[in-house]
């Protein structure tokens, strides 16, 4: 719909941006169990963050690019894909691993996680046909943002330490040094 939209791009060539974003989304989600074996929840998040605001601005600006601003906004895309894929999994994961038998805590956190997926689309519509789909898009960038900024503080402080050391040793191999 952006691309389609604010990028006046024709219907096949802006539906690339799906493609291209859950292709992204798709490749970090297969990856996500290698890198967070190698590195700690909070940086994970924290760098997923970085990568999807990075995309999201990269996407806001490319209508200011002229005639590469399809390559630009399909870049973001992918970087949005890439940056959202392992943000809510290790969340989730760090939040569960952290506090075992609490699933009832975690199914609330869950329900408002896929609550703002139902409602997200909405808000973004609305303020879209208010304002424009710029502006509407300017609310999933910002809210990325946030959470770049509060997940990674939240995880560092959970009570338990369960995030795996970035130097620990792979499948059970003793380190070596």
């Amino acid at each position: 719909m952006y691309t389609r939209q604010v990028l006046g791009v024709d219907p096949a060539t802006a539906s690339l941006t799906y493609t291209m974003f859950f292709a992204a989304m798709t490749a970090i989600r297969l990856l996500g169990d290698a890198i967070r074996s190698r590195v700690r929840a909070p940086r994970v998040v924290l760098l997923a963050g970085l990568t999807a605001t990075t995309g999201y601005a990269t996407v806001l600006l490319a209508p200011a690019i002229g005639g590469a601003a399809l390559p630009v906004a399909l870049s973001g895309w992918v970087l949005v894909g890439a940056g959202m894929a392992l943000i809510w999994p290790v969340v989730s994961s760090t939040l569960g691993a952290a506090f075992p038998g609490r699933a009832k805590d975690l199914s609330l956190v869950t329900t408002i996680s896929y609550g703002g997926g139902l409602i997200g689309p909405a808000v973004i519509g609305g303020v879209a046909s208010r304002a424009s789909l710029p502006v509407a898009m300017a609310i999933p960038a910002v809210l990325v943002a946030v959470i770049t900024v509060i997940a990674p503080r939240v995880l560092a402080a959970l009570p338990v330490a369960v995030s795996v050391p970035i130097d620990a040793p792979l499948s059970g191999q003793p380190a070596h040094g």
